[in-house]
């Protein structure tokens, strides 16, 4: 609930970056990058980014840093 407010994103957004930051804290899964293509979300990275430890990306960014082997 904290982060609904914090992160500005809507409710099903806001479910799916609170479940990948679950994931990453809770149950050690190595999430390094949250990658969407919502355009909203992507407009909110950066107050998302400061709540989480992952980096928020779209599907373009992803590619291209996987591709580069970075």
């Amino acid at each position: 609930m904290k982060w609904a407010f914090e992160s500005k994103l809507r409710s099903l957004d806001n479910i799916h970056f609170a479940t990948a930051s679950y994931y990453k804290q809770f149950l050690n899964y190595d999430i390094q990058y949250f990658v969407t293509g919502d355009l909203d979300f992507l407009n909110k990275k950066i107050q998302c980014q400061r709540l989480s430890d992952f980096i928020i990306i779209d599907p373009k960014t992803f590619i291209e840093i996987e591709s580069a082997g970075i």
